[in-house]
């Protein structure tokens, strides 16, 4: 087991936590890229609503969510924050985007509510538009956001373009009816609907089932 945490969230994992788990849970801490160890104890010495800690908590939960999909086999993800997120985009997105970027095996099961379902909708309608409540406005932090150059502006705004030139990408492979990743498209449109825990429980265990098979066939 591996648990992933972002700054300033890891800080509040004891190390006798860290000891009792030794064998069982690998812990990841994720600082803000870029940033020396004495800029963020500078920082962490603010408010956690000052501008710069969001920018670097923002920062932060990106590399988290890159680097869990990179060391992942198969995403799954449901219900999640759609608004008040800490980080650049809600995390259930940021998520998928990473797992479409780097063409890693994924699984949204949007029969729970929340971020997972706005996606899993916009996937299983061909002409639906892209939700209003993940646009680029609907996540602004106006204190996080006070320091932005226009450079930085500029990269998000592009970040956002690109997550949804990936996900229109992927809908139409979707409804191409085509295994995705070693992944059938009747799974992967089924699980985008309303199911029962149970049932989703099945979807997932069948997918993680597939991903296995296939990475052991290689």
């Amino acid at each position: 087991l591996t648990n992933y945490a972002a700054w300033p969230y890891y800080k509040k994992i004891l190390e006798e936590q860290r000891a009792r788990n030794v064998g069982i849970c690998r812990f990841v801490d994720c600082p803000p890229p870029g940033v020396s160890a004495e800029s963020l104890r500078a920082v962490e010495s603010l408010p956690s609503t000052a501008s710069e800690s969001k920018r670097l908590t923002a920062d932060a939960l990106t590399k988290m969510r890159e680097e869990s999909t990179l060391n992942s086999d198969l995403r799954i993800v449901w219900a999640g924050k759609i608004s008040g997120s800490s980080g650049w985009m809600a995390g259930i997105l940021e998520e998928v985007s990473f797992s479409l970027k780097h063409n890693r095996p994924l699984l949204i099961l949007g029969g729970f509510g929340g971020c997972a379902k706005l996606i899993a909708d916009y996937l299983a309608q061909v002409d639906a538009e892209w939700p209003a409540r993940l646009s680029l406005d609907a996540c602004k932090d106006h204190e996080r956001d006070e320091l932005q150059s226009a450079e930085d502006r500029q990269e998000l705004i592009s970040r956002f373009a690109e997550v949804r030139a990936d996900m229109q990408n992927y809908r139409s492979q979707l409804n191409m009816g085509t295994s995705i990743h070693s992944l059938p498209a009747d799974l992967l449109n089924s699980a985008l609907t309303e199911r029962s825990p149970r049932e989703a429980i099945t979807l997932a265990v069948q997918a993680a089932k597939l991903v296995r098979d296939s990475q052991q066939s290689l």
